[in-house]
């Protein structure tokens, strides 16, 4: 008879090697929703200034830049009610079809009513995908002007989307295109709501933390590489500072900011305690969250749509069996 040794290596889980959110795994919609009233042109509203061209533009770099060809584009148009709505895979075929469809939008091939924010957000809501992430733009360059339903309506509204988005990945933003769309409570109620933003200006952009679930073991380096997609992000913020915050006993962050531009992106983490005491007053999992965060004071049109990172710590060594066949 002979005795085979088999040392088979077991890893709880494999951390050699951060692994990364289900949002790595998820496909992407994108919702555009364009407001085509004819202030957009400088027409009809007092005080309403010519943009349309230059919205145009950001909204066709925005849906160009777009490198994934399974996400998911919808674009709206909309005044009081939805004027046109067009589905497109991001493949170029796709991107083509929808810069066609803006291209061909003029001043004088639309219809002329007012402003209906209320519409528009709901319309929102009915395309967001609970399989999906969803980041949702909602362009205007004014305020809801209609009688019916009125601004009740949607003062009413907007606070459901943090419990509406609470079990989505479902993110909306409101494009304050110019002054004359700037509502102040409407304001207040964007920054009480989980979930919803504001940007203000004709040039917005949004950034995306691809791995917000990295994991480190306790045993291993304490690092892991950090993933911001930048879709259509001209290259001169590259030199955004993005700033990193932990709040924790056990653990701090070796630098505090990385820069936007940085090809590899590390966030280090260093143990305040011994090692030994670390690994005694930690679970075998624990979670350790990372707040990110940009000068949203100096850029108010570009905003991090998921910021809080989960960073799943490992307390646990890798386990050998020694197994004996006979």
């Amino acid at each position: 008879m002979r005795i085979k040794e088999i040392l088979v290596v077991v890893f709880c889980l494999l951390v050699t090697v951060p692994l990364f959110a289900q949002h790595n795994l998820k496909e992407k919609k994108y919702i555009f929703e364009l407001d085509i009233t004819k202030s957009m042109w400088g027409v009809g509203e007092p005080g309403s200034i010519d943009i349309f061209d230059q919205v145009r533009s950001q909204l066709i770099d925005a849906i160009e830049t777009i490198s994934d060809p399974s996400a998911e584009i919808v674009l709206v148009t909309w005044q009081d009610k939805i004027i046109n709505t067009w589905h497109e895979m991001a493949t170029t075929t796709g991107k083509k079809n929808l810069v066609e469809k803006l291209n061909a939008i003029t001043v004088k091939n639309v219809p002329g009513q007012n402003t209906n924010i209320y519409n528009a957000w709901i319309e929102a809501k009915k395309h967001i995908d609970p399989a999906k992430i969803n980041i949702a733009y909602l362009l205007t360059d004014g305020r809801h002007s209609v009688s019916n339903p009125p601004i009740s309506k949607l003062y009413e509204e907007v606070p459901n989307w943090g419990t509406f988005a609470a079990d989505k990945d479902a993110y909306v933003f409101v494009v304050e295109l110019t002054a004359q769309a700037i509502d102040e409570k409407l304001r207040k109620q964007v920054e009480a709501t989980d979930k919803v933003e504001f940007i203000h200006g004709i040039e917005f952009y949004t950034l995306f933390v691809d791995n917000t679930a990295p994991v480190v073991n306790i045993d291993e380096n304490l690092q892991f590489d950090l993933k911001i997609n930048k879709e259509n992000l001209p290259s001169k913020y590259d030199n955004i500072k993005v700033s990193l915050n932990v709040n924790s006993d056990l653990f701090e962050l070796v630098e505090k900011e990385v820069l936007l531009g940085q090809a590899t992106k590390k966030v280090k983490l260093r143990m305040k305690k011994t090692k030994e005491d670390t690994k005694i007053a930690l679970d075998e999992v624990s979670y350790l969250p990372i707040q990110l965060s940009i000068d949203e004071n100096e850029y108010k049109h570009i905003k991090l749509v998921n910021p809080l990172i989960n960073c799943k710590v490992v307390n646990k060594k890798e386990r050998i069996f020694l197994f004996k066949e006979i």
